[in-house]
């Protein structure tokens, strides 16, 4: 899977997806849902108290988790 730059594709509206958000010289990747309009839902994409909103610059598809196998 590869990252998907926003500027040039968005993701299908209620998908969850992995979400790369730069933040000071840095990238946290986070799970997000993508609610249409540009606007993504997660733990990153609002600060807490602040009401300003951290930009989403890549997104790719959430991978399978691994299946558990019994023991």
């Amino acid at each position: 899977m590869k990252w998907v730059d926003v500027d040039n594709e968005m993701p299908d509206i209620d998908q969850e997806v992995l979400i790369l958000i730069p933040v000071a010289n840095r990238s946290n990747i986070e799970n997000g849902v993508y609610r249409g309009n540009g606007v993504f839902s997660g733990a990153w994409c609002t600060r807490r108290g602040e009401g300003q909103s951290y930009k989403v610059s890549h997104w790719m598809p959430r991978p399978k988790l691994p299946i558990e196998q019994g023991g």
